[in-house]
């Protein structure tokens, strides 16, 4: 399967990061560099594309050196405007700052498979499956998990979690490019994926189970469940 993007081509972090111009102070102290001013972007140097992103993005990208440092609340809401407009345009940030802080990274990574590709990368019951295993998972220890069996291998869902897996981890690298919006620790992928889970997941919504029976019939995790499936269906 190959992915085409919807829109326009997002550059790459170190196409941003390589054209920004700025000038370096040494500390003999401490032996160490720090920027002497606030990075702006070299426009004559940047690509279509990158040209693209910081128009968009006009008023809205302090600096690499603010997104890291700054802890403010405004700044807060500039890497969650920055993070989101990477992903799409038409993610809305307020909708996915709602979000558990655990689930923001699978929902924005399906968001963009199944909205940013030509075609969606999984079925509607596919990405159920997904979204189920991820707020099931704060329900297992890790013994429980080690002791899950699935009755058979299904290879559609091996690759599909490789897809997923493999999204998730770009998201992963774009909310650190940010200054983490969402904390460090509520990103890491234990904290919404588990192989075996989402093999377990995803043969029962093949089978035809509800999404009361993905979620194990658990009104938390069901309202879990169907918040996370707006953001990502809209």
């Amino acid at each position: 399967m190959v992915c085409y993007s919807r829109g326009p081509n997002v550059p790459s972090s170190w196409e941003l990061v390589g054209s920004l111009k700025v000038g370096w102070r040494f500390n003999p102290v401490t032996h160490s560099l720090r920027p002497e001013r606030a990075f702006s972007p070299d426009f004559d140097n940047l690509s279509a594309d990158a040209r693209w992103f910081y128009f968009h993005l006009e008023g809205h990208h302090p600096g690499l050196v603010a997104l890291w440092t700054d802890r403010s609340e405004d700044m807060q809401d500039v890497r969650w405007k920055l993070f989101t407009a990477a992903v799409s345009p038409r993610l809305s940030s307020e909708q996915f700052r709602q979000l558990p802080s655990h689930l923001v990274v699978p929902a924005v990574s399906l968001f963009y498979l199944q909205n940013e590709c030509l075609p969606p990368v999984a079925a509607m019951w596919e990405v159920d499956a997904i979204i189920a295993q991820a707020v099931l998972l704060s329900m297992y220890d890790a013994p429980t998990l080690s002791n899950i069996r699935t009755p058979t291998i299904d290879t559609r869902a091996v690759r599909l979690a490789t897809l997923f897996q493999r999204a998730t981890r770009i998201v992963f690298m774009l909310v650190a490019t940010c200054g983490y919006p969402v904390p460090k620790l509520q990103i890491m992928p234990w904290q919404y994926f588990d192989g075996k889970l989402f093999h377990l997941t995803y043969l029962k919504a093949k089978s035809g189970a509800g999404h009361g029976e993905l979620c194990n019939h658990q009104v938390v995790l069901l309202e879990q469940f169907q918040q996370v499936r707006r953001a990502v269906f809209g």
